[in-house]
């Protein structure tokens, strides 16, 4: 992958997109707290990630940081990646309908999405084996070129989530058509494409060690 500003800010895009729309705890949190309590109670969870991730992207960079040698590592993590990539985007190609859960009792919106983000093992996992290497090749290249990928993820991560908020609060069955399934499965192909790109860089790694 190029660590030039405009490819790492569609990457940014792509992932989030990518996230955004994926089932998931917090996915499923966003869209009952939308039809139970209202849009505001949706935004608050939607917004959840921006405010919990710094110490999630922070603990990943630290045990990425401990590695001397960091290609080798790289190599490693980037080949992790892919294989995550690949089977997210499986579990989105695969899904045939969506199950709405309700997975707290009476919290506040907010609350629930701390807890709920915060014991997920997805963003550890995202951030360890994707979101984390790119931003140290991406800061390595340029500090600014990993604010592109950075701002491009959160912006379209938390603004896809915001959309499905207003579409809930008006549509309450959208989520249950083959319109939303499509999307979702759309991106699951994304994601395969960039398991795909990982693990090219994976073995043009390789070839410089």
């Amino acid at each position: 992958m190029s660590y030039d500003f405009i490819p790492l800010l569609i990457a940014g895009i792509t992932l989030g997109l990518a996230a955004g729309v994926s089932p998931g705890p917090l996915m499923a949190l966003t869209i009952t707290e939308t039809l139970k309590f209202g849009t505001k109670a949706g935004l608050l969870v939607a917004f959840v990630p921006v405010i919990t991730d710094l110490p999630i992207i922070t603990v990943s960079l630290f045990i990425l940081s401990q590695f001397q040698d960091i290609t080798l590592f790289l190599v490693i993590i980037s080949i992790l990646g892919a294989f995550y990539l690949f089977y997210l985007g499986y579990e989105n190609l695969k899904l045939s309908t969506i199950k709405i859960d309700q997975p707290f009792g009476k919290n506040s919106s907010f609350k629930k999405g701390v807890i709920t983000n915060y014991t997920n093992p997805n963003p550890y996992i995202f951030w360890i084996t994707i979101g984390g290497p790119l931003l140290i090749s991406a800061y390595n290249y340029s500090p600014v070129n990993s604010f592109a990928f950075i701002t491009g993820f959160y912006f379209f991560l938390v603004g896809v989530k915001v959309l499905i908020v207003l579409i809930g609060g008006n549509f309450k069955n959208f989520f249950q058509t083959q319109w939303y399934l499509t999307v979702i499965k759309f991106m699951g192909v994304l994601l395969i494409i960039f398991g795909l790109i990982l693990l090219f860089d994976s073995y043009t790694l390789i070839n410089g060690i």
